[in-house]
């Protein structure tokens, strides 16, 4: 779960720091969905983060929500759109009594689930939100193919008067990943400060994720290329 400290930098390091182009993702995100259910008018953004997406998504749809686990996250979203409903939850249990043309789950979130049981768990939640022929997007972490052990990487993002350095280091023990970041953090008349956060994330075959989606009841379930560092949308539809 993101603290405080990295949630008032994330955005910046994506963006100005990798080139991440939040409104570009949901107009994709939002073209996908339209295939599948061109009278979409509704969508729920599980794992919501920072509310970047949100930001873009509420205009193509009537109406939107998120969820996010992470307060300092949540807290981020909320002060964006005041306007849209950012709930406190666990994409594990969470209920909002309430159904919508689309539910995603975005930026690899679902990774952080503990193993298999967790994983269909959540996508039950999701499914159970999604209204006859509404769709499920969920874009996954890397599977155990995927993953470099130990690699190295760095990002410097220069925002505002800010410079970001984050250099990471990755691990693997067998299906579990695990990112060591550092973060060097410049301000002029602060000097610069450091710390470091982890996170540890599961590395689900695709098998399982599609497991995971019949296992909740959708159809229709396929895999769409074209996204983030080569990890493919899962996609999938309840049915009428």
């Amino acid at each position: 779960m993101y603290d405080a400290e990295v949630a008032g930098i994330y955005e910046s390091h994506y963006v100005e720091g990798q080139g991440k182009d939040y409104a570009a993702e949901a107009e994709g995100l939002t073209a996908l969905v339209r295939s599948r259910a061109p009278r979409a008018a509704s969508l729920l953004d599980v794992a919501c983060g920072t509310g970047a997406h949100l930001a873009h998504l509420r205009r193509d749809f009537l109406r939107v929500a998120g969820v996010e686990l992470s307060a300092p996250m949540r807290e981020m979203a909320v002060a964006r759109l005041p306007e849209v409903p950012v709930h406190a939850g666990d994409m594990r249990t969470f209920d909002l009594g309430a159904t919508f043309d689309a539910v995603v789950c975005l930026f690899s979130s679902i990774g952080y689930l503990d193993g298999v049981d967790e994983l269909r768990q959540a996508v039950a939640r999701m499914a159970a939100h999604l209204a006859p022929g509404g769709v499920l997007v969920i874009e996954p972490w890397f599977t155990p193919e995927q993953w470099r052990d130990g690699h190295v990487s760095h990002t410097i993002a220069h925002a505002d008067i800010r410079t970001i350095v984050r250099m990471g280091h990755s691990t693997r023990a067998g299906r579990v990943s695990r990112m060591h970041n550092h973060y060097l953090i410049g301000e002029p008349g602060r000097g610069v400060r450091h710390f470091r956060d982890e996170h540890t994330m599961t590395l689900f075959t695709t098998h399982e994720y599609e497991q995971a989606v019949a296992a909740a009841g959708l159809a229709g379930a396929e895999w769409r290329s074209g996204w983030s560092e080569g990890r493919n949308l899962l996609v999938a539809t309840r049915s009428e």
